[in-house]
């Protein structure tokens, strides 16, 4: 009688782990959603958003989303770009040419990337600000601008409505 209580006792033992791991592995089998997806929602949420152009790394090559490789080596860096891309996993961009509108979201492979990320991204805001400023008329101040981790992903926004951006940043993942 005492072994089967221990039997019994094991078995759903057993079994909640297992029911556990089977949560664990389906919770990590994949990221909610695509940095285009976020970067799509964040465009949304801004009101008048001006014209511009998306990129998408992942996308192919003979895609005209995919950004070539004289459009990320004029954007950015191209010693941080060399550091950071290899731990990024996917990315979008919106870059406007004619107002101070931009936006790069990127799905790095882990927190380490993120932050050489970040440190890009930096980069750009800093390069951004320093056009925009020399502009005659500039459409959104510089304080709209700033880059934001959250876990693997990394956003910089320059904008007229970064609190908007950000809230539709949160909210997408």
């Amino acid at each position: 009688m005492k072994k089967t209580r221990s039997s019994k006792s094991i078995a759903r033992k057993f079994l909640c782990l297992l029911c556990v791991l089977i949560l664990l592995l389906v919770g990590c089998t994949g990221e909610k959603r695509t940095p285009e997806e976020v970067l799509t929602a964040v465009c949304h949420s801004q009101p008048g958003l001006p014209a511009g152009r998306l990129y998408v790394l992942s996308a192919p090559t003979d895609d005209a989303k995919h950004p070539s490789d004289g459009w990320l080596a004029s954007a950015f860096d191209k010693d941080l770009l060399r550091a950071a891309l290899p731990m990024v996993k996917d990315a979008a961009f919106f870059s406007s040419y004619t107002h101070a509108c931009e936006f790069a979201i990127f799905l790095c492979q882990s927190s380490k990337g993120a932050d050489a990320v970040s440190r890009l991204c930096l980069q750009r805001l800093n390069t951004l600000k320093l056009y925009w400023e020399g502009a005659e008329v500039i459409d959104t101040p510089p304080q709209n601008a700033g880059v934001t981790v959250r876990g693997r992903w990394v956003i910089l926004y320059f904008c007229q409505d970064p609190e908007a951006a950000l809230r539709a940043f949160r909210r997408t993942l």
